[in-house]
């Protein structure tokens, strides 16, 4: 599952159409048996199980047929904003949940807050709900998340003497600086592998201990990285990399790639998502079988260190010919019964509370499970994407891992340029 980044800040705005009555079947009340259009992104459902959707739609709209399109991740911003903008927009989309305040502002979805509800929104994961959620009002449902989880090399661990999984913070710097003690002889060995710009870890930290990115404070988003909760994150950050990483202090998490430190025996542990298990057996065979995960412990033992929630959502055009009907294939999409299916057939983190609750006792996403119970999400604003572009969040932490600047005068400078990007 990759990572959802904002390509663009700006989307071309699109005329907003009422949803008023969404979900009375009016087009069967009129006799008339409406297609729908749906746009699903690729690798998400299984065929299998989309073919169970599509034939439950089917059956409640009789005449009707769906259509489901497959995209790509690549360009699919642009793209969105052009089907949306069109005379021919899908009915129902999957969105990465980072784009979904930019669609949001432009009009191109529509609004269902008076609909979250029946929708089951009740329940869901607070993080996703915040990324489906733009000035108050809900905009799209959550789909499914994915998070970053621990990665480590189950024979390396035990040959280190260790068994159990960490519970704290402490234990999990203790393992990692055990791995690197063991290793000692392996040059730019890692405990655990931290590279410096690599910012979805570091704002982990950051709300691992209390701190946030920015809020809002009326009209204006405030930054908080320099908040005293964010300060103890980011030097709790800095502490751990300094006692158990060899990491590139200026290097990303895909460049080079960080699972490959894991691959070639250069890391104990890496924070990286769970698909990457494939990628690491991938470039060497003879670990297959051999990665473990478990969830980044937290300060304390009541829970694991918050995580970013990416992911995907869904939405209705606000231009749908079929409004009705796509909120009926929204709603099966994200109810229990589907989403249940998600995690069996796709190892996915469904959107509720309750259904994490159960994913945190299936061996196939116990960890990412975990990791999600109390995940992040970054401000729900359409012009998130400028500061990721404007770098302030990579700058944070190379700054401070290289003594460039304090931790309270990097998060200062951070704080200014997001308030700058976000109320620009």
């Amino acid at each position: 599952m990759k990572v959802r980044h904002l390509v663009a800040s700006a989307l071309t705005a699109a005329v907003a159409i009422s949803m008023t009555g969404c979900g009375d079947n009016s087009s069967e009340k009129s006799g008339e048996a409406k297609d729908l259009t749906v746009w699903l992104m690729t690798g998400t459902v299984p065929d299998d199980l989309l073919k169970e959707i599509n034939t439950e739609w089917e059956s409640a709209h009789k005449g009707a047929k769906v259509k489901v399109e497959i995209q790509q991740w690549d360009g699919i911003g642009p793209k969105t904003t052009t089907a949306l903008a069109g005379n021919n927009a899908p009915d129902v989309l999957e969105i990465g949940n980072t784009l979904t305040a930019g669609f949001a502002d432009s009009g191109a979805i529509a609004d269902v807050t008076d609909k979250k509800g029946d929708l089951g929104g009740d329940d869901w994961n607070k993080g996703l709900e915040e990324s489906s959620t733009y000035d108050g009002k809900l905009y799209a449902v959550p789909f499914y998340a994915g998070c970053r989880v621990v990665l480590y090399n189950k024979d390396e661990w035990s040959g280190a003497g260790l068994k159990d999984t960490p519970k704290t913070l402490d234990e999990f710097t203790a393992a990692a600086q055990t791995l690197q003690s063991k290793k000692a002889s392996v040059k730019d060995y890692s405990g655990f592998y931290i590279p410096g710009k690599y910012w979805y870890q570091t704002l982990s930290f950051v709300f691992g201990y209390g701190g946030k990115i920015a809020e809002k404070d009326g009209d204006k988003w405030v930054g908080k990285l320099s908040s005293s909760e964010s300060i103890k994150g980011l030097e709790a950050y800095k502490a751990l990399a300094a006692k158990v990483s060899k990491a590139p202090k200026d290097a990303t998490e895909a460049d080079p790639q960080q699972f490959s430190a894991l691959a070639q025996g250069k890391a104990g542990m890496i924070l990286d998502a769970g698909w990457q298990v494939g990628s690491i057996e991938k470039e060497n065979p003879k670990l297959t079988g051999k990665i473990g995960t478990f969830a980044l412990p937290g300060p304390s033992a009541d829970s694991a260190m918050p995580a970013f929630l990416g992911g995907s959502n869904l939405a209705i055009a606000s231009k749908s010919k079929n409004p009705d009907g796509a909120y009926d294939y929204l709603k099966l999409l994200a109810g229990a019964k589907y989403q249940q299916k998600l995690v069996d057939a796709a190892g996915l983190i469904p959107n509720t509370n309750a259904l994490l609750e159960t994913a945190k006792s299936n061996p196939k996403v116990a960890a990412p499970a975990a990791a999600a119970e109390n995940g992040w999400f970054v401000p729900s604003s359409p012009k998130w994407g400028d500061v990721e572009a404007s770098n302030a969040l990579t700058d944070l932490t190379v700054n401070i891992f290289t003594g460039k600047k304090s931790v309270a005068d990097a998060a200062k400078d951070a704080d200014k340029i997001i308030e700058e990007q976000l109320n620009g």
